[in-house]
């Protein structure tokens, strides 16, 4: 069942990134990859569109380490926190080859196809994690639960000091 559900929920992240990423981020992006290719070989090219999706998958799992901390359910923040943990350090991984290869190379402007790919991704990864989340957020999950629930405390609190003020000073 637990498998049904993660693949309706890859399903429907994957439809909704295609509604949410506008057309000419699409073009930059499959422009950038295929100049890439071109120039430097088939190895950049298929770095690059691997590294499209870890990077978008980075900020769409820190979109949602960001949104879950401030939220009030902390076993779903840690679970956040791992993934943009593990995605970061994966995506880390992919920059930092290709900044040595550059480097190695003297090839310096080996770096802005990098610069496109991961600046697209990345913002794109996190607009389309906000986009999904803001629809899906409920309970203790919603930005903002723990600070709600603080202040419902403080104006219940408010509330019993000012029945107890008016019980112990009538008019």
């Amino acid at each position: 069942m637990k498998i049904k559900k993660a693949i309706g929920w890859i399903g429907n992240l994957a439809k909704e990134t295609f509604e949410n990423v506008p057309w000419w981020v699409w073009t930059i992006a499959v422009s950038t990859i295929t100049v890439s290719t071109m120039i430097w070989g088939y190895a950049l090219g298929v770095t690059l569109f691997a590294l499209s999706g870890v990077a978008f998958g980075q900020n769409m799992a820190f979109t949602a380490v960001s949104r879950s901390r401030n939220a009030g359910d902390i076993l779903y923040h840690r679970k956040c926190a791992w993934l943009s943990n593990g995605v970061w350090l994966l995506c880390s991984m992919f920059i930092w080859s290709h900044l040595f290869a550059a480097f190695e190379n003297k090839s310096y402007v080996m770096l802005v196809p990098l610069f496109i790919i991961y600046i697209a991704s990345t913002t794109e990864g996190s607009v389309s994690m906000m986009a999904r989340l803001i629809k899906s957020e409920s309970g203790k999950r919603r930005v903002g639960a723990a600070a709600q629930d603080e202040m419902k405390k403080r104006i219940e609190h408010l509330e019993e000091a000012v029945i107890r003020l008016q019980v112990s000073n009538p008019l």
